[in-house]
């Protein structure tokens, strides 16, 4: 299964709500994805305390959705920020999920074990002959770990040590010239 990530940042500036559109391909939606992607929604925003998603009552001012059990539609989704004065603002991204193209050579990656401590080890499959990167993201979208391999095949395997990880949620990305990947893990 083809497995791509699209990171959509909601900014809230000077608490007057605004929502970063790139991709507008489709009407009455501010981005674009097929069936099956991962959806990185990302609202951090400078003196804001907290963030609460409306579809999910998440907390963390990044999510992720994915979308390979979602029926092609649009859908909204709604975070409300408060800064350190209780001022609120909202904003609302719409989302487009295209129908899923068949493609059995498509990328695909697994981390396990999830949660885990210590150690994590990812497969990736049905990679391009090139270099890629393997980022750990904190929640909050700090890189906390990335390093630079090279596969000359269509599968890599390898690890990553979480020793000195503190526990909580994370994003470990894998990512090419040709294709991303993220995946949500656990540090306990």
């Amino acid at each position: 299964m083809k497995k791509i990530t699209t990171i959509i940042t909601l900014l809230a500036i000077m608490f007057s709500a605004a929502v970063s559109a790139e991709n507008t391909d489709a009407m009455n939606a501010d981005y674009v994805v097929s069936a099956g992607e991962t959806i990185l929604l990302d609202a951090t925003t400078p003196d804001v305390v907290d963030y609460l998603w409306m579809h999910s009552n998440e907390t963390s001012p990044v999510i992720s959705i994915n979308t390979e059990n979602l029926t092609p539609g649009i859908y909204s989704y709604s975070v409300m920020v408060t800064n350190e004065f209780g001022c609120t603002s909202e904003a609302t991204v719409s989302v487009k999920v295209t129908a899923l193209e068949n493609n059995e050579n498509a990328f695909s990656s697994l981390v396990y074990p999830n949660p885990a401590s210590g150690t994590i080890n990812y497969d990736l499959i049905s990679l391009p002959d090139n270099d890629y990167s393997v980022s750990l993201f904190s929640t909050s979208g700090d890189l906390v770990y990335s390093k630079e391999e090279y596969s000359s095949n269509s599968f890599s395997s390898g690890s990553l040590d979480l020793s000195s990880v503190q526990p909580g949620v994370y994003f470990v990305q894998f990512a090419g010239n040709d294709f991303q990947s993220v995946e949500k893990i656990i540090v306990q």
